[in-house]
């Protein structure tokens, strides 16, 4: 796999994120990888793109959680374009622990589907 475009996006973890463990609940992963697939395609996508047209659907997700994050750790996402087919792309994220930059809390690998209306 070629590795195409990455970005970097801080996340903010919220109180409501928080399960009673009080660590981040795993749904809540999701949420942060969307916030880094809006930052990626916002980085790359051109502004006209219609997304009404030619919009995106996560067609898969796969989560490997390693470590869990606790409410006052400062994280940030990094999603990385991994290949782009004819009808979609292959994104990854990887969520880290800003206070050692070490990739230590879980990844995801997820297809999303180019949506092209006739």
């Amino acid at each position: 796999m070629m590795n195409l475009k990455k970005t970097k996006t801080v996340l903010q973890v919220r109180f409501n994120d928080l399960d009673m463990a009080g660590h981040v609940h795993n749904s809540e992963y999701l949420n942060y990888f969307e916030i880094g697939r809006i930052d990626f395609f916002n980085q790359v996508i051109d502004s006209n793109w219609d997304w009404k047209e030619k919009g995106i659907l996560v067609a898969r997700n796969e989560i490997d959680y390693l470590k869990p994050t606790h409410f006052h750790d400062k994280i940030f996402v990094e999603t990385a374009c991994e290949d782009i087919g004819k009808k979609s792309i292959t994104l990854s994220y990887k969520i880290f622990n800003d206070k050692d930059n070490k990739y230590k809390i879980c990844k995801q690998h997820a297809k999303e589907k180019i949506n092209r209306r006739a």
